[in-house]
């Protein structure tokens, strides 16, 4: 499954795993949580722990601290972001981040 990788400092980037919950926490953390968001097909996890320790003062892409990934939501599985939803996702984040330019 192709998901979107979000690094700070870093332009997001495509990696391609096998959908294992265990290969997320090697990418996010261990403490994996789910973020809404306002999309039918498109979901966002990130490492909870990070939320807990955030410095205020600290800036975040889309203000999510630290590593997260955008993934393809069907039916409350996961899957692989298709294409359109790649482009649609870089689109969003450019508007309010500069390190994509």
């Amino acid at each position: 499954m192709n998901i979107l990788i979000c690094e700070p400092n870093l332009p997001p980037y495509i990696k391609s795993i096998k959908g294992k919950y265990g290969e997320l926490q090697e990418i996010i953390g261990d403490n994996v949580k789910a973020l809404p968001l306002n999309h039918p097909s498109i979901i966002v996890m990130c490492n909870e722990d990070h939320f807990e320790n955030q410095s205020k003062y600290e800036t975040h892409r889309l203000n999510i601290p630290g590593i997260f990934v955008f993934l393809g939501r069907e039916n409350n599985r996961l899957r692989s972001l298709s294409e359109d939803e790649i482009n649609e996702i870089i689109h969003t984040i450019r508007k309010e981040d500069f390190t994509l330019i």
